[in-house]
């Protein structure tokens, strides 16, 4: 599956499942899909929770799966 057959197949799952309770994670990548950058949703999970090292979990985590399914184009460090 490339990458555009991925977006397209999540956003009919999203248009399908719209009445329900979306996910932290289906949130995430909402965001991400609205253009929203790593650092961005990385503070978004700092707001769902205090704990430290359960969000870096979860930010590797998405960060790995992004990477694994082609989510991620580039690397951007301009801001170095």
């Amino acid at each position: 599956m490339n990458q555009k057959e991925y977006f397209e197949t999540r956003r009919k799952h999203f248009r399908k499942e719209a009445k329900k309770v979306l996910t932290g994670e289906d949130i995430l990548f909402l965001r991400a899909l609205e253009g929203a950058n790593f650092a961005e949703l990385c503070g978004q999970l700092g707001q769902e929770s205090s704990d430290l090292q359960e969000n870096a979990m979860r930010a590797a985590g998405l960060l790995k799966t992004w990477v694994q399914d082609g989510l991620v184009v580039c690397v951007d460090n301009s801001n170095d």
